[in-house]
């Protein structure tokens, strides 16, 4: 009988929780993850973070952790209950998540894919097993309580734009993925779970004074909090911008179009080489190294830099017009007019136009070859990927 008015006063516990605020409601820090701020709450708690969600909250668990929290694991629900619990609003909630770049860096979030530019991790028994978000050695030791910004869950995210040094995303003592969720709750600062090593200790590298790199990732976080990249002189929405820069990037990276100085001179610096073609072992831009990200932003954006520069770049490197559009879902009417110089000189006819070309050579006598259906066209003319003659 004792223990089952024990199991009862358990429940009753347990549901008090449920239905009641957060003992100790912490301020969200500026630029905060979600995801940061509930791990902040669970310690300052005394609790582990998979033990504060399974006590506080309905219909969530320890498994919370063994998903993208900020990216997929937000529901309405959750919200709603994160709301009940403090004194802050949905909105307050939903800015701490990355479906706050809605509008920014892309037009709507995607939960069950890749969204441009965001690090996507996966995670191990709540161990995350893949490198999804950075940090800085020095914000960390400056701040009264260590949390993990926002920005950090960036591919263009490589340096501190306050201290001048390269982020990190493993552990520089064993090498270890950066897993925020595995930190024990006694511990004060962030460390791996693997070595006890603490991030905030880890050796600065700062960014070398003759790279571009500095100004140009600060640029395209200055596109992103402003919505606007202006472009000779012309405004054009952020999200109309973004895959246009994502198309360069895998000009450098996929396709080898490497023929710009500045590339040379940044790999030098870092003392790096991109990969070549048969080395690649990444599909995806987002799961490079920070070096390759921070060489390969910092000259896409140097491209940018003016009409002229990218009209260069693209004739250095023969750059022909169905590659300048290939893979793009929606192309913006000012990449567009970029663009539209090239296509004529790069034009590609269809089977049906090569079919009847093909009958009109016949008619006139004349017997049919790629040669002359090249010269035709003003276009080099591939058997393997055209109609059989």
């Amino acid at each position: 009988m004792g223990d089952y008015f024990k199991s009862q006063s358990s429940y009753s516990n347990t549901f008090k929780h449920k239905n009641s605020k957060f003992p100790i409601r912490l301020k969200p820090l500026k630029n905060e993850l979600l995801s940061s701020w509930l791990l902040r709450e669970a310690y300052a708690h005394y609790m582990n973070p998979p033990a504060f969600i399974s006590l506080y909250f309905y219909n969530f668990d320890r498994h919370i952790f063994h998903r993208d929290i900020d990216l997929v694991g937000i529901n309405e629900n959750f919200i709603k209950q994160l709301v009940s619990k403090t004194y802050y609003k949905k909105e307050d909630f939903l800015g701490m998540t990355l479906k706050s770049y809605e509008g920014y860096l892309f037009i709507n979030l995607n939960k069950s894919n890749r969204n441009l530019f965001i690090l996507q991790p996966r995670f191990r028994k709540g161990r995350a097993i893949k490198k999804a978000i950075r940090f800085c050695p020095l914000c960390l030791k400056e701040s009264k309580e260590q949390y993990l910004k926002k920005y950090w869950r960036l591919s263009f995210s490589t340096i501190c734009l306050k201290h001048k040094c390269f982020l990190y995303d493993n552990c520089p003592e064993c090498g270890e993925v950066f897993s925020p969720n595995k930190r024990k709750y006694d511990i004060k600062e962030y460390h791996c779970h693997k070595c006890g090593f603490s991030f905030s200790q880890s050796p600065i590298k700062y960014v070398s004074k003759l790279s571009s790199g500095f100004k140009n990732i600060q640029k395209i976080n200055e596109i992103l909090e402003s919505g606007v990249f202006i472009f000779e002189g012309k405004p054009i929405l952020s999200i109309f911008f973004f895959p246009i820069l994502k198309q360069v990037l895998r000009f450098l990276y996929f396709y080898n179009f490497r023929t710009i100085e500045l590339l040379n001179e940044e790999s030098h610096l870092l003392n790096i080489q991109l990969p070549e073609e048969k080395n690649k072992k990444k599909r995806f831009l987002e799961d490079l190294s920070i070096k390759e990200h921070y060489i390969l932003f910092t000259v896409a954006m140097e491209i940018f830099k003016s009409k002229d520069s990218f009209e260069k770049y693209i004739k250095d490197n023969k750059i022909g017009f169905p590659f300048l559009n290939r893979g793009i879902e929606y192309i913006p009417f000012w990449y567009d007019e970029l663009i539209k110089q090239f296509s004529n000189k790069h034009y590609f006819p269809t089977d049906e136009e090569i079919k009847s070309a093909v009958k009109y050579l016949k008619k006139k006598g004349i017997k049919p070859s790629y040669k002359k259906l090249s010269k035709m066209f003003d276009c080099y003319l591939d058997k393997r990927r055209t109609v059989e003659l």
